[in-house]
Parts: C-alpha cells; sequence; structure tokens
C-alpha cells in the first residue's frame, strides 16, 4: 500500500522564520515504513507548495494520505490539504492527526468533508492498524481510536490506550524527510546545521492552557537516555547536525533521566550543542547540574515563567510562585546560560499594568521573551471555561497562533490586547542593549540571538514587512489555478470571496 505522509503548506511563525521536520510524522513514518510504501510530502519547505504537493501526489498516486496538523492554527491548512487530494482523486483516503483533530474530532469531520478519519490521540498503532485494515478490506469500527463517518453519523472507536514504553518506537526515519532544507535562523541556533527533536510526550503537570497536556492525558513518557543520544548521533553523523533543541514539552521530567543523558554524552563526546524546555520547579530540583551540562554543550534554557501575577497563575494551574520563577531564573543567570523567558499574558485578570510588571519581572533575566497572547486552545481546561463563560469573541482558528487576541480581558477589549500586545515586544526587543550584544557579546549564541531578533525589531521600527515567500493561502492558489475567484473552503469565511 501507498501512503504519503503531508505537513500541509502553512504559514511559519514570523518570530522563528524557521522550519523544521514536523516530529508527529518523523516519528510515524518510522512505525509505518517497515511494512508500507511511505513517502514524505513535506510543504513547509516546497518552492511553489501547493502546485508542488498536487503533481507530487499526482506522481506517487498514493492510496492513503496521512495529514498531520501541528498547530491549531494550521488546521485550515491541514483541510485544504485533504480538499485537495480528494479533487486529484476521490478514492484516496485520507486521514488527519494532531492535537487539534483529537481535541475536536466532531467538529473537524463536520468542517471537512474531505477527511475521511481522524486518529485521535497518539498516532502509530492507530494508523498502522487503520492502515492494514484498509487492505484487509476489513471493519474500522475494530480500531481503536478513531473516528469517521458511518451511515450519515459520525462514530467514535474506544479510546487506545497510551503507549506505555515508547522506547518500542523506532527511531526517526529522518531518511525519508528533506533533511538539507531545514534550518532555523533564530534562537542561537547553527542555522543550517540545526534540527528539533522530541525524546519525550506530555508533561506531568495539569496547566490549563495546555493543548500538549489534553493530548498526553497529563503523563510525562520519555525515551530513555541511550536512545535519545543514539538518535543526535544519527543527526550528527549522517546529516552533520551540531545544533540542537530539544522540544519536548519538558525535557528533565525526572533528574535520574538527566544524568543518564549527560553521562551518555560525556561517554560519546559529540561536538554538539544543545538546548532544552523546563520547568521552575525542575530548575530549582537540577540547579546542581547545570555546570556539567554546559560543559557538554548546553548553552540555552525555555521555561514556563508565564506571569509575575499569583492569581493568574492559579488561573493557569501553574504550581509555582513568582517567588520560585525568581529564584530559577537566578540559577539560570548564575549558570551564565541564556534564557527565553516563556510567559502569557491577556488572562481575565490580566491589564496594562500586568503586562508592563511582567515585562519589569523578565527584563533583568530573560535574552529572548516569549512574550504570547493567552490562547484557549481546544480541548484544554481553559478552553472550556472561556467557551461556558462566552468569552471567546474570535471563532477562526487561523488566528489561534497566540500572536492574534482571541478573548477580552476583564478590563481590556480583545481589540487593546491585540495593539498592546506587539508594542510589548518592540519594547523588550528594541533597547540598545540588544543591540550592543548583537555585535559585541562575547557569548557567540547570544550575538547570534540578538543579530536575529534586532532584525526583527529594526524591522518593526522602520515598517517593514517580512513575507514567507513560499507560501500562499490555498484560496489564492485555486483562484489562479481555476483562472476565477475560489473563496476559503473552510473557516468562518467559508463560501466567502
Amino acid at each position: 500500500m501507498r501512503v504519503m505522509l503531508v505537513d500541509p503548506p502553512h504559514a511559519i511563525f514570523k518570530f522563528f522564520r524557521g522550519r523544521m521536520p514536523f516530529p508527529g510524522l518523523v516519528a510515524l513514518s518510522a512505525y509505518l515504513e517497515k511494512e508500507f510504501e511511505v513517502k514524505i510530502c513535506d510543504g513547509t519547505v516546497l518552492e511553489y507548495p501547493w502546485e508542488d504537493m498536487e503533481r507530487i501526489i499526482r506522481d506517487f498516486r498514493p492510496e492513503v494520505v496521512g495529514i498531520g496538523s501541528s498547530s491549531t492554527s494550521f488546521v485550515y491548512d491541514a483541510m485544504n490539504t485533504a480538499y485537495l487530494v480528494k479533487m486529484i482523486d476521490p478514492a484516496i483516503v485520507t486521514v488527519g492527526g494532531g492535537a487539534h483533530f483529537s481535541a475536536l474530532p466532531e467538529e473537524s469531520l463536520q468542517e471537512c468533508p474531505s477527511l475521511d478519519y481522524i486518529v485521535i490521540g497518539e498516532g502509530e498503532v492507530t494508523m498502522h492498524e487503520l492502515l492494514r485494515t484498509l487492505e484487509a478490506k476489513g471493519d474500522p469500527l475494530e480500531v481503536k481510536g478513531l473516528a469517521f463517518r458511518r451511515d450519515g453519523k459520525i462514530v467514535k472507536t474506544p479510546a487506545r490506550p497510551l503507549l506505555p514504553d515508547i522506547d518500542v518506537l523506532p527511531l526517526p526515519a529522518y531518511h525519508l524527510f528533506p533533511m538539507d532544507r531545514y534550518f532555523m535562523p533564530s534562537l542561537g541556533m547553527d542555522t543550517h546545521r540545526s534540527i528539533i527533536i522530541t525524546t519525550a510526550r506530555g508533561c506531568e503537570g495539569k496547566c490549563t492552557f495546555c493543548s500538549e497536556a489534553a493530548l498526553w492525558r497529563n503523563t510525562w513518557r520519555p525515551r530513555s537516555a541511550k536512545l535519545v543520544v543514539d538518535e543526535m548521533e544519527l543527526l550528527y553523523r549522517e546529516f552533520g547536525k551540531i545544533s540542537f533543541m530539544f522540544g519536548d514539552d519538558i525535557f528533565n521530567g525526572t533528574r535520574q533521566r538527566l544524568v543518564e543523558f549527560a553521562d551518555e554524552l560525556e561517554r560519546r563526546k559529540l561536538p554538539i550543542h544543545f538546548w532544552f524546555q523546563t520547568r521552575v520547579d525542575a530548575i530549582l530540583r537540577d540547579a546542581d547540574l547545570l555546570p556539567r551540562l554546559k560543559e557538554l554543550g548546553l548553552y540555552m534554557l525555555s521555561m514556563g515563567v508565564e506571569s509575575p501575577s499569583q492569581k493568574v497563575l492559579d488561573n493557569y494551574n501553574k504550581k509555582q510562585t513568582p517567588e520560585m520563577a525568581r529564584e530559577a531564573m537566578e540559577v539560570i543567570k548564575k549558570n551564565k546560560l541564556l534564557f527565553i523567558a516563556n510567559v502569557m499574558w491577556g488572562d481575565w485578570e490580566d491589564d496594562e499594568e500586568s503586562l508592563k510588571a511582567l515585562l519589569r519581572f523578565c527584563r533583568p533575566y530573560a535574552c529572548h521573551l516569549a512574550l504570547q497572547i493567552t490562547t484557549p486552545l481546544p480541548g484544554t481546561e481553559y478552553w472550556r471555561r472561556a467557551l461556558a463563560e462566552g468569552r471567546i469573541e474570535e471563532k477562526d482558528y487561523s488566528k489561534y497562533d497566540m500572536l492574534n487576541p482571541i478573548m477580552p480581558t476583564r478590563t481590556l477589549s480583545r481589540e487593546r490586547v491585540g495593539y498592546l500586545h506587539p508594542r510589548a515586544i518592540q519594547k523588550f526587543y528594541a533597547r540598545p542593549r540588544v543591540f550592543w550584544d548583537a555585535f559585541f557579546s562575547p557569548n557567540p549564541f547570544l550575538r547570534r540571538n540578538n543579530r536575529f531578533f534586532a532584525k526583527i525589531a529594526w524591522e518593526v521600527i522602520t515598517h517593514q514587512k517580512w513575507e514567507q515567500k513560499n507560501y500562499k493561502p490555498f484560496e489564492v492558489y485555486m483562484s489562479q489555478r481555476l483562472d476565477r475567484p475560489f473563496p476559503p473552503v473552510h473557516g468562518p469565511r467559508a463560501g466567502k470571496a
């Protein structure tokens, strides 16, 4: 059976401007390739994404196309991909997967008639069983973890249990991906020798805003340290990657794995550098390990500070205090590591003063401020609460990128939230120190990081608009292809030219 796995064409985040293989598809393709003929189509790196994807589909003639959606803001791109597949050949079976589809399978199938199946939750075993079932002309009702249509109704099969041990999964199938086309020019990474890898699934935290916690049911399941470094060594030796970001929700979920990881790195002596995401409590627990990790290549940490307001932290169900966050930031600063402050603003309790307080709180420590607008992602507790309270004003999922306002606060309109947010980012990056460090800092990672963000700050100050050259909305592509107006197919603007 010929199976194509697609990362749909979509707009990339303007503050990163990099392109990386979608971790979900990297893992899924490795699980499927031993039994099926698998081809990858990464629409984010194609020169003419919709045109090229249509050509690739016609040439490969897949029997099944699996479509991943890595973010709620990309879900219409995934649906448009399914529409394109069915336009090419209605007999091709389309399967959607990812956090948004898993959170809203019924709504997604109603919204997108071109999707035949949705894999809910962890995809490897479910997709494998579905392909076997389709090949044998069996009944998909026997496959756990699916949603699909039957007799005009949407049905869901029983939930599939999570894999208890993800070490049973093979190493990701990087050889199927166009590895020479991926790059990351931001965050201090070595642009064309960088890679993002995922070594664990989920987090045991119960933050109300986190879609990953909802997807992975508040569990943390890591790969062993040996397999993590096996993957790093493969990427270094086969593809020349030396700059690693760990895309896990939390890399150091346990102290034991972090120590074992350090042991493996020390033994293999790989000439690499890396950074990872973590939590406040985990940094306080593992503070004594940071000097050793720095010797082995750690140059930066990303940590969920979220807010200096205890009331807001409680709304997020963050099991931390502002004092704990400050102590953890002091630890990072003491070890002379770069620091990304992950913060959110736009909770019901936020106002203009809390935004100023947030900037004051992080400025002495953060080289990068990941200031996101609080967004009620489908499937999360925060989303359910905001929905019940009638606070969600924006229904267009393409705006759920944490840069567009979705809700008002108690004292601010949604429009005011959207006005203040980019100006706060500009204020942080337009400081003279950012430009000074971009050229004169003795830390090469800080120079690289600040040059990138100084460039963005300059674009904002001089009103230059950055455009992603290899992306166009699907309706623009279809209008050009058909030589007539083509209205959006999905979302609130569907059918409106």
